[in-house]
Formats: C-alpha cells, sequence, structure tokens
C-alpha cells in the first residue's frame, strides 16, 4: 500500500491557499491534544479546560494583519498553555456573525474577532453568550462583556514616514489602502506628516481597493501607483502584495503589519508593526483571574508596546535614522504627539493649531487629508468647477510604439509621448491615477469597446463605425491624412498621379482609417497590411511600399530625424478628430471632456500639442522600443477569420449540450476579444491534452487540474485562469452511493463497483485513487463512464455499487457553506427536491450544483435516490491554460477577453451554464498552485502514457 498521508496533508494546505482568494472559511482546527502548560501551577490549573478562539479575516499566511495576529495566539498558547482555535478568511457580515457563535456555542470563553467589520456582529452575539468574554478589534462599540482593543498605529506610521520622505526620488510615494475608515484615513495623515517633515515636496497618492485581504487588488493599485510615478509604495492591507509589486519594479516600500523585509527583502526600509501577544496574554490572564473590564476601550500606544518600528534597512541614512529615534523617544515619553499642530488641511484650512493637538475622540473620527495627500477621502471636497475622480485608477491601452503619440525611448527606457503627457495634465486636474497596459492594435478597439481596459488613448481617428460599438471623448486635434514617401521619390507628385499608377503599393497598419483610406485611394489589391506604423514606415524607407497614407499629426513626428529620408506631399486625403475610446456608457468621458476643455481653454493642450507634433520634436522608430510587441512570435493572421484560434473543452459533463453551444462561445469570445476562435470537445481527456500538445502555436484548452499538470508535463502548457464558482476557487471530489445502500464510510467501498468519469479526471479518478491507497481500500470492478453525468447515472440506474465526481457546494438558503459542513442535502429537505421553472435544481430553500445537477433534466429524482457518501480535500479549480507557443502577443487579449466573457448573459448560455462548467468567475492562477496535484500524481504514478492502467 501506498503511503500518501503527507502529500494528502501537503495538497490540503495548498488547496487552503487557493481557497483564500475565494473567500471561504475554514472550520476552527481539532484543539492541540497537549496544549504548553505555564509554569506557574496556578496558571496550569485554570487554564487547563479555558479555551480561546480567533476569527480570522485573512488567511494566516498573508504575512501581515492576520499573521501578526496569529503570532499573538501563538505566543498566548505557549505563553499561558491555554487551548487555542481559529477560523481564517471568514468574510465580514452574516458569515462573520456565523463564525463567532459557533465559537460561542462550542464553549469558548474567550474569544477575539480581529477585523473592523466583526464589530456589531461581536456585539449581537456578546449580548446571547453573557458568559463569554468577546474581544474586538479596532472597532468602537462595547458591550458589558465585549471590548474593544486596538493601538496608536499612527505612532510608528508617521515615523515611517520620515523614513519614506527622506528616500523617495520622484517625490510621488503610493499608497495602497482597504476602506476609507477614519483608521485607515489617520494612519496616511500621520504617515504624510512624516513625509512632508523631512520633504515638504512629496506627496502622497492613495488609491483604494476596496478589501482587507485582495492581493491581485493590491497588487493591481501598487502597479498603477509605481507607473504612475510612484517610486516608494507605502499601505494598509493584509499582505505583502504591494511591497512585491514594488520590488519587482525596483521601487522601495513601507510595510505594515509585520517586519515585511524578512518576507520581500531590504526595499522594505521598516514597517508599523504589531505586537498583539502582549496584550492578547494580559487579557487572558485578567479573564482567568476574574479581574477583567469586559467593557475594555483600549488604545494603546508605543509606549506600552502594542505598536512599534520595525529595524530599518541598511538603506536608510544615518541621518535620517537619527531623526527616527529623536521622535520615537519624544512619542514615547508623552513629550509630543504626532496630530500637534500646526497642521494644514489638504483644501488649505488650518485643522491643528500651534500648541494644540488633537484629542482622542477627533482623531478617532477623522474624515479629511492633511496637505500633502492625493486620493478620495468621505470629508474632502472635490476641487471648484472640475470633476473629482477621488483617485481612481484607470487602465488604459496603449501600443508603445505609434511616434509621437507613445513610445518607450530606447535611451532612458522612460515612457513618452503626447498621451502621457496629455493624460497625465487631465488625472492632475481630475485627481486620478493612471494604470499604462501595453496592448498591440490589432485587437485594441474591440478590447476597449469589451470593457477590458477602461480607456485607450494611441491616436484613435472618431468614426460613426466604431461610435457605434463605443463612445468617444471630445476631439483633441483635427488631423489631415496625408500621403507619405520618400524624398527622393520622381514618379508621382500628388495623391492622385499615384493612383493612376497600378505599379504603385501603399503601406497601411491594419485596422486603421488610414488603411481605409488608402483602399478608397488605390484599391485593397495594391494596400500591403502591416501590424504596426513603426513597420509600415520602416517599409517605405527601405523601398518595399511607394507610399504611406498617414494622419499628418503622426506624419511630422516621422519627419523629425527622417527629414533626410521622407517627405509629405499634396492636399489632404481626408480630414478628422483623434479622440479617447471608451467602452459605451462609461462614465468617465463626461469628466475627461470637461478636463480636456479647461485644458484648450487655458492654452495647455496647444502647448502640449506644439511639444509632441511640432517640427521640434526629434525621434524616429530605430530609437524607441518595440512596445506591445516585444518578442513577438505573433505574424498577425491568428485569430483571423482564416486562421481561427482552437478552443478545447474536455467533454466532462453534458456532452452534447457542450457540442452544441460551441457556436454561441465562438460568437461570444469574438465579440470580448475582436478574435476568431473554433471551439471543439475532444473524444477524451487525454485526447485534449494530446491535441493541445500537436498544435502547440494556436491553441488554448479548458482542462482540469490533473489535464493541466499532464500538459504542463508534455509539452510545457501554460495556465492563464483559474474558474471560480459561487465565490470557490477550488472543488472536490464527491463519493456518491445509492441513498438506500448501506455504505456509511470510504473503507465500506472495499470490493465495490467503481463509476468514475474518465483516468483524466481530478475530482474523478485521481483524488480517488490516491484517497484508496491512503485507506487501504482495493475496489472491485472499474468503470470507466465517459464524464460525471454518466458516473452519476451509473449509480442512479443501479449500474455501479458508487460513483466519483466533481463536488460544488450547495447554495443555502441563509449563509454560506463552509468546510466542515455536511456537503449534502439534509435528510428534512430531501423529499422536497425537484426541478424548479427556473431549471435548477432546489431542495426547499438550497440549490444542488455538484454533479447531480448535471442529471436532473432526466432524472430530477436524483437527490432522492444518490447520496453523498463523502468528499476529498479541496482540488484547484479548472484552468483555462495556452499551448506552450502561443503568442504572447494574443495572451492578454485572450485572457482579458475570457474573463469579460465570463461576466455576461451570453456566457450563462454556454460554458457558464449548469449543463457546461458552471463558471461564474475568473481569475489568474500560477504553476505552483498545482504543486500538490503533482505530487499525488508521482505517487500514483500517474502519466499520460499509462492514465486509466
Amino acid at each position: 500500500m501506498k503511503k500518501i498521508g503527507n502529500i494528502l496533508s501537503i495538497l490540503l494546505i495548498g488547496a487552503i491557499l487557493l481557497a483564500a482568494c475565494g473567500g471561504a472559511a475554514e472550520e476552527p482546527p481539532a484543539p492541540a491534544e497537549e496544549p504548553a502548560a505555564s509554569s506557574e501551577k496556578d496558571a496550569e490549573t485554570v487554564a487547563d479546560g479555558f479555551k480561546v478562539a480567533f476569527v480570522y479575516v485573512a488567511p494566516i499566511g498573508d504575512l501581515g494583519w492576520t499573521w501578526a495576529h496569529d503570532q499573538g495566539r501563538l505566543m498566548m498558547e505557549e505563553e499561558l498553555g491555554v487551548e487555542t482555535a481559529f477560523v481564517e478568511m471568514v468574510p465580514e457580515g452574516p458569515e462573520g456573525e456565523r463564525v463567532i457563535r459557533d465559537f460561542a456555542m462550542k464553549g469558548y470563553d474567550l474569544i477575539f474577532t480581529t477585523s473592523f467589520g466583526y464589530m456589531d456582529a461581536t456585539v449581537a452575539v456578546a449580548e446571547e453568550f453573557p458568559d463569554t468574554q468577546f474581544v474586538h478589534i479596532s472597532g468602537y462599540k462595547n458591550a458589558p462583556n465585549a471590548s474593544n482593543v486596538f493601538g496608536r498605529m499612527y505612532q510608528p506610521r508617521y515615523l515611517s514616514g520620515l523614513v519614506a520622505g527622506a528616500s523617495t526620488e520622484s517625490n510621488i510615494i503610493g499608497y495602497v489602502a482597504a476602506f476609507p475608515i477614519p483608521e485607515v484615513i489617520r494612519g496616511i495623515n500621520a504617515f504624510t506628516l512624516g513625509v512632508r517633515e523631512v520633504n515638504p515636496d512629496a506627496e502622497v497618492r492613495v488609491v483604494w481597493t476596496n478589501t482587507w485581504f485582495g492581493p491581485p487588488e493590491e497588487k493591481e493599485a501598487a502597479d498603477a501607483l509605481l507607473a504612475a510615478g510612484a517610486d516608494m509604495i507605502a499601505q494598509h492591507q493584509d499582505t505583502t502584495e504591494p511591497q512585491k509589486a514594488a520590488a519587482d519594479a525596483g521601487a522601495l516600500s513601507i510595510g505594515y503589519d509585520s517586519d515585511m523585509a524578512q518576507f520581500v527583502g531590504d526595499t522594505v526600509l521598516t514597517s508599523p508593526v504589531w505586537n498583539w501577544g502582549l496584550k492578547y496574554i494580559e487579557i487572558a490572564e485578567q479573564v482567568m483571574a476574574g479581574t477583567y473590564d469586559g467593557a475594555e476601550s483600549y488604545w494603546g500606544g508605543m509606549d506600552e508596546g502594542i505598536v512599534g518600528l520595525a529595524p530599518l534597512s541598511d538603506r536608510v541614512s544615518a541621518e535620517t535614522a537619527a531623526l527616527v529615534d529623536e521622535k520615537s523617544a519624544a512619542i514615547v515619553s508623552g513629550d509630543w504627539d504626532v496630530f500637534c499642530g500646526p497642521i494644514v488641511g489638504a483644501n488649505g484650512n488650518v485643522v491643528v493649531g500651534a500648541g494644540e493637538c488633537l484629542d482622542d475622540g477627533s482623531m478617532l473620527g477623522m474624515d479629511y487629508w492633511v496637505e500633502g495627500v492625493k486620493g478620495e477621502v468621505p470629508g474632502e471636497a472635490p476641487a471648484a468647477g472640475m470633476p473629482d475622480l477621488e483617485g481612481r485608477s484607470i487602465s488604459i491601452a496603449v501600443e508603445n510604439a505609434y511616434l509621437p503619440f507613445n513610445y518607450i525611448d530606447v535611451a532612458t527606457g522612460e515612457a513618452k509621448g503626447w498621451d502621457y503627457d496629455a493624460m497625465g495634465e487631465i488625472c492632475e486636474r481630475l485627481n486620478c491615477v493612471l494604470d499604462w497596459q501595453e496592448f498591440g492594435w490589432d485587437t485594441m478597439i474591440a478590447a476597449v469597446s469589451a470593457g477590458q481596459f477602461d480607456m485607450a488613448t494611441d491616436g484613435i481617428t472618431i468614426t460613426a463605425e466604431r461610435d457605434e460599438n463605443a463612445d468617444f471623448s471630445d476631439g483633441y486635434i483635427a488631423t489631415e491624412q496625408r500621403l507619405l514617401v520618400r524624398l527622393d521619390e520622381t514618379r508621382f507628385s500628388s495623391p492622385e498621379e499615384f493612383a493612376e499608377d497600378s505599379s504603385l503599393i501603399l503601406g497601411e497598419q491594419i485596422g486603421t482609417t488610414n488603411y481605409d483610406t488608402a483602399v478608397n485611394l488605390v484599391g485593397e489589391e495594391r494596400v500591403q497590411g502591416f501590424d504596426d506604423f513603426g513597420l509600415t514606415v520602416q517599409s517605405l524607407i527601405a523601398g518595399d511600399v511607394d507610399g504611406v497614407v498617414i494622419d499628418e499629426t503622426a506624419g511630422q513626428g516621422y519627419m523629425g530625424e527622417n527629414a533626410d529620408q521622407v517627405m509629405l506631399i499634396g492636399d489632404s486625403l481626408a480630414s478628422d478628430w483623434l479622440g479617447f475610446i471608451f467602452p459605451t456608457g462609461s462614465d468617465l468621458v463626461a469628466p475627461i471632456n470637461a478636463a480636456l476643455q479647461s485644458m484648450k481653454d487655458d492654452g495647455t493642450l496647444n502647448e502640449i500639442n506644439a511639444k509632441w507634433f511640432g517640427a521640434d520634436f526629434v525621434m524616429d522608430y530605430d530609437n524607441i522600443g518595440c512596445g506591445a510587441y516585444c518578442g513577438s512570435d505573433y505574424d498577425g493572421t491568428l485569430g483571423s477569420a482564416d486562421d481561427p484560434i482552437n478552443v478545447l473543452f474536455v467533454p466532462s459533463v453534458d456532452i452534447d449540450f457542450m457540442i452544441s453551444s460551441g457556436d454561441l462561445i465562438e460568437t461570444g469570445l469574438k465579440s470580448a476579444t475582436g478574435l476568431n476562435f473554433n471551439v471543439s470537445v475532444p473524444t477524451s481527456y487525454a485526447a485534449t491534452i494530446e491535441e493541445m500538445c500537436a498544435s502547440p502555436t494556436n491553441t488554448i484548452g479548458f482542462i482540469p487540474a490533473m489535464g493541466y499538470v499532464l500538459g504542463n508535463t508534455l509539452c510545457g502548457v501554460e495556465p492563464a485562469l483559474a474558474s471560480e464558482r459561487y465565490g470557490w476557487n477550488v472543488y472536490w471530489a464527491e463519493f456518491l452511493v445509492a441513498r438506500d445502500s448501506s455504505y456509511k464510510t470510504l473503507k465500506d467501498l472495499e470490493g465495490a463497483s467503481w463509476a468514475y468519469p474518465d483516468a483524466g479526471s481530478t475530482s474523478g479518478f485521481l483524488f480517488p485513487s490516491a484517497l484508496y491507497d491512503d485507506l487501504g481500500i482495493t475496489v472491485g470492478e472499474k468503470i470507466e463512464a465517459g464524464g460525471h453525468s454518466a458516473a452519476v447515472k451509473a449509480v442512479y440506474n443501479g449500474e455501479a455499487d458508487f460513483a466519483t465526481a466533481y463536488f460544488s457546494p450547495p447554495l443555502l438558503p441563509e449563509g454560506t457553506w463552509a468546510l466542515g459542513d455536511a456537503p449534502d442535502i439534509p435528510d428534512e429537505m430531501i423529499e422536497e427536491c425537484a426541478v424548479n421553472e427556473k431549471g435548477r435544481l432546489m431542495c426547499g430553500g438550497y440549490r444542488v450544483l455538484d454533479a447531480r445537477a448535471s442529471i436532473r433534466e432526466e432524472a430530477p429524482d436524483v437527490v432522492q435516490k444518490v447520496r453523498i457518501l463523502d468528499i476529498s480535500a479541496e482540488i484547484p479549480n479548472d484552468t483555462m491554460s495556452f499551448a506552450p507557443d502561443f503568442p504572447e502577443a494574443l495572451k492578454t487579449a485572450v485572457t482579458d477577453g475570457v474573463k469579460f466573457y465570463v461576466g455576461t448573459d451570453a456566457c450563462a448560455e454556454t460554458f457558464c451554464n449548469e449543463n457546461f462548467y458552471d463558471w461564474t468567475a475568473a481569475g489568474p492562477i500560477a504553476d505552483e498552485n498545482f504543486d500538490g496535484v503533482r505530487l499525488l500524481m508521482a505517487a500514483q504514478g500517474i502519466t499520460l502514457e499509462n492514465i486509466g492502467e
């Protein structure tokens, strides 16, 4: 018998980390069998049987907020010998109240709830359990047995601001923050006061994520701030993602919660940190002794040790370190505090006078910015006469390869051009943050129309056809379309003469109005298409084409250093306005139009236009980077009608429905990306992998975890997205038996006949096989049913003793299913199970989402006849993966397109449908998320060659 218990444990740990991204809560782990004992006999006696519980909003592995709390829990455990338990990833709201109440019902004596949003739930449950002591972190409400505890984190925040202000070179410091509540605003203000103490020219730009724990959102916000010029990132979040984003970009950062330098490196200059263990031990000792003030309101500072500043990086100067020591000593001694005047607000008003200090009430209700902060805050009025976007991040598609609008200067690596200057000025006026994203021109307009980006710049001509599928800003410059030719050209002197000579060829960038004008001039057979304007002009200079129809403004840019090679001739062929493009209905159009108008009124727009479209602009394509086309092996044909992208779906559920959905999926994905697709469903999981590897340049596959690992091993298939179903980005294997059978545990399946979907199924084959080995079970006849639905039918029809298939948690009448809850419908609801008018399998208020629901139409009584015996450990959800040589230039378009498509009504009719994959969302996933599956496969000896043997 193979021993894989440790492997299953490793896999479960990895799966829990995956579940953390989806917001799921874990049941409390079993209490330690032998809790550490206190050195004091009296304490040992009291601690014996004393139970303490912790409710966490994020995973203990976040390395920030929850990690710091859990260090306090472990310190308490070791010091006092008490029994502790915790639940991580508990959403604020009804689920938080459920978990808190569950701990109280289980007899825990002391319960810590560690997030602001647990406040009302804590007080409510405290009223129900007057003999239990509750401690809420960071709130302000009390009950006789519910205290609130927090620390004066603004003190070390200020000290960290001194470090940041002295270290920034760009004078732009980005601040990634969760929610605009007083706690967070107070910390940002304190940090900014420190920054401006040493660097009055620096500003702190704030971007809100609206989540405490959201690694992707935290990284995205940090990336946007870095792209906007920040060279220092601070944060009020739960993870190290902002710090890692800064390090990856070559920038510095200030951590939070824990000493994040130990996790990220010395680019983290210091961190304001929490020392929860000291207070936790004090409270527990007093509760056990019966001396604790159950309604305590505690707000301790650096002098009491609950907050502090982590050691400074060696990158911090000795002068700055000395200043930090000086200010720290003043705070600890009580001689001075951070919010002592004079302090000026962002609107110029004096908010704290000289010689005055804010009282605790004023600090606890803080809702305004101090001078030097930019970003949304509830108490801050917008600038007069101009919309205020309140620090909003705007994603902008840009080629970085189109002179003079956008390019990368190879000499400096700096992104430059009209787009950058104009949008920078616009966001300066509107209070927004720019998130530039390189994206090829060929699908740019389609991608913006589909909502993948907030907008695109890129010198886009306003046309009636484009306006049908997107919105435009007001025009920012009128441009004439002219004919660009070589300087030594003598065969013609005007566009009309060019058109008369049938031997002459025009070169144009595909998908532009210039291309359309060229076709109108000479006919499509005399127009050669290119992917970008750089190649077009280079072909002209090289003599491969004879002319290029080009916007006059862009043509003047090309004539900068190329004045000895090209020239514009003839009259205008067409006159157009250029504008910014947005998704239809975008709320950005009006404010950006307002900013453009103000720039026209005060002359700023004319200055920017003169800089980039005048004779003084000197730059050519030999001296700019390749932008969105760097490293691209994309020839411009894949995704066209003649060369569609292959899309493969594994045959896991209703095969007929999957096949019939192909045309709808092709249409939906095309509308989301502007690309063409060909959808097919191979005959098996293995066939899907083999086909991906056989077509490495043009294929994407929707494959489960084991299928991905096989494909990655075989030919280097790469993951891009993982599905989510109703908030879960993991699923489980379920073991199904007849409801009237005598099976009670998995060990009872010894010798039973087993129906499984396919030997390539992760939930239907790999995980069950590992469990059989781990439990010492030898099953009887093995039946490859040909899909999850068929496996369920085998038990329903009495053709197999049990089956394995996928398990997705049911939707409950109230609250959310959590690990440890029964996987099946409550017994008293079984007889109510039926398909409702919407085609859903409902059992009273419960909605069935596991594999049994896939046969609900033909077997509406499936729940009455088939029950869930047990479920496995968590499994990473199905992926969308790319074949190994799929063009990099198209991956972003496809990935963003699929993410967008999953959120549309069209997807609800195809692979978001219950009869297909039932996706409700999609998010990023990496290869390392499948390491646990690899371990299981290795333990089972599974390869593509022997799969199913």
